[in-house]
């Protein structure tokens, strides 16, 4: 994430360490006296190969939890500015697309990469990959575990930090906010700020200049200490996430089909009912006609998107949650975005899109 910092209109927090938020052009949406979870970037879109990613429950994107690392990275695509029209709801501020890359060069491949540093921090990645003639396929994996740089937990009571969680004072119910048991839930690993895991595979084909097909699949898992979800007396929270995906897209003589599917598990541990399981399908097909010695572009589409989530086992664990039942979210729409440039320094958008 630290590569956006050099982008112009982009904020990048740092909340524990290598735990970050991003906004785009100031729009942070953090209201005097709101609770933390207002913290969370609600209006960036953040899409990897256009893929979805943002977190369609609690809002946000858990950055934690993409499973690609820098190494798996070929450039990242940022548009500053609404963009709903063109992207989606989420889309309110802008929107950052990470594009992965793929093999360049005929044969076989490989990279590897570790480093430690100060604060237990141990990183290291790599991938394999191969290319021969119009196929090429890769593998990678990458792995990241960090400390905090205090293992306290601030107080906002007493405002200074306490050496264990279970001595955190609430002003608000005068008592210690936590059980010993409580503290052990909610911070298991209290000296840890990140520890993830990552691995992806991609394979592409590209028959032609007008026929090219991709597919990638990958998985993660992480847990972390940030600062998203108000606890009233101390700023962190301890959250994990498991979760598998799998995307696939073609482009054939302009029209361009993505289909991706992704499902797995977040928790915020320690509090009752924000255990959740999710599922995402999204598909889109879009068209594109140039005209105007291709100073006119014209793009349209129809989009699908189906969400699911199923808090039942955290209602059989703790016996409460937010829904209760297993919920599901459907939309479908279209859009329709004409671009025309003027010249090479000016370029006039237009865009229309429903949903329902």
């Amino acid at each position: 994430m630290e590569a956006l910092r050099l982008v112009p209109g982009v904020i990048v927090r740092e909340q524990t360490n290598g735990n970050y938020d991003i906004h785009l052009r100031g729009m942070d949406y953090l209201p005097p006296k709101s609770e933390f979870a207002y913290a969370a970037n609600y209006t960036t879109l953040v899409m990897i190969d256009n893929r979805i990613v943002f977190r369609d429950f609690q809002g946000g994107t858990y950055w934690e939890s993409l499973p690609i690392d820098l190494n798996d990275v070929e450039r990242i695509e940022v548009v500053r500015g609404p963009s709903s029209a063109l992207y989606g709801p989420n889309a309110v501020s802008g929107v950052i697309n990470i594009m992965t890359k793929r093999a360049k060069q005929d044969g076989v491949h490989s990279y590897v990469s570790a480093q430690a540093g100060t604060l237990n921090t141990y990183m290291a990645n790599g991938d394999v990959s191969y290319k021969k003639d119009k196929l090429s396929a890769s593998l990678s994996a990458n792995y990241q575990h960090r400390d905090r740089s205090h293992e306290g937990y601030f107080d906002f009571s007493k405002r200074d930090y306490v050496a264990l969680p279970d001595s955190i004072y609430s002003a608000f119910s005068r008592r210690y906010a936590f059980t010993p048991e409580q503290a052990k839930q909610r911070y298991p690993h209290r000296a840890m700020a990140q520890d993830k895991l990552g691995v992806n595979a991609f394979v592409s084909y590209k028959a032609s200049e007008d026929v090219e097909f991709d597919l990638s699949v990958g998985s993660q898992v992480s847990e972390v200490q940030k600062v998203f979800a108000n606890v009233v007396t101390t700023s962190l929270t301890s959250e994990t996430s498991d979760s598998r995906y799998v995307n696939f897209r073609s482009k054939t003589y302009g029209a361009d089909l993505q289909v991706s599917y992704m499902r797995g598990n977040q928790n915020t541990l320690g509090v009752p009912g924000w255990e959740l399981d999710y599922e995402n399908i999204n598909a889109s097909l879009e068209y594109e006609i140039k005209a105007a010695q291709d100073k006119l572009g014209i793009r349209y589409g129809l989009l699908y998107r189906s969400v699911t989530f199923d808090d039942s086992a955290s209602v059989r664990k703790t016996g409460t949650g937010f829904l209760v039942a297993n919920r599901q979210l459907n939309s479908a729409g279209g859009f329709i975005r004409a671009d025309y440039r003027l010249f090479d320094e000016l370029r006039l958008v237009a865009a229309i899109r429903g949903e329902k």
